[in-house]
């Protein structure tokens, strides 16, 4: 299951997670389903490492995991 940070703000990190399944005759790998997390740290004190996107796709993976962050912080606080 590939992990990527994909965002993160201050104390917390946005994680997207590939589900897949891997055909057994052919090798093939399909993904299944992608999971998104929000984790904060312990420590509202220690931050995270900021994400710096280094190509175009890593900056829209970077746009979707701000928007996905930003969702799980608005429902977070109601």
């Amino acid at each position: 299951m590939p992990l990527q940070v994909c965002y993160t703000s201050n104390d917390h990190m946005q994680l997207r997670v590939h589900a897949e399944v891997v055909d057994p005759e052919t090798g093939k790998q399909e993904t299944t389903n992608t999971f998104h997390f929000t984790f904060g740290t312990r420590d509202k004190n220690v931050s995270v490492s900021t994400v710096v996107p280094m190509t175009y796709a890593d900056g829209m993976l970077y746009l979707s995991g701000k928007r996905h962050y930003e969702e799980s912080m608005q429902h977070h606080q109601c």
